[in-house]
């Protein structure tokens, strides 16, 4: 049985991952069944769509509440400019880019 490098769950196709959407390399380590269950399908799946009405207003606690229950998703990352962030994709989350005023330049899921 192979697995994706990056989140270890079984592959179905071995050029993508469809936990993660990786074309990682095979770890070739045996995944349980029931991790590979669990955490195949996101349970929560983000449309940025939905929060497209927030860019070039000020992001505050209550605009990114606003934005994270529009878009559907389940979790919330507020990019500043220079901002070192991790590249995997997760579709439960949403990105809000903003300047060095906070106000919201982009919003995106991943």
């Amino acid at each position: 049985m192979s697995c994706c490098f990056s989140c270890r769950i079984r592959l179905v196709d071995r050029f993508e991952c469809l936990h993660c959407r990786s074309y990682s390399e095979l770890c070739g380590l045996p995944v349980s069944r029931t991790a590979a269950t669990t955490m195949a399908e996101p349970a929560a799946s983000c449309d940025q769509s939905k929060g497209s009405w927030a860019v070039g207003k000020a992001a505050d606690e209550a605009l990114l509440a606003k934005i994270l229950s529009d878009t559907g998703a389940k979790h919330t990352r507020l990019l500043r400019p220079g901002m070192m962030v991790t590249m995997e994709f997760d579709a439960t989350r949403v990105d809000v880019r903003v300047d060095n005023n906070k106000i919201v330049l982009a919003v995106t899921c991943g």
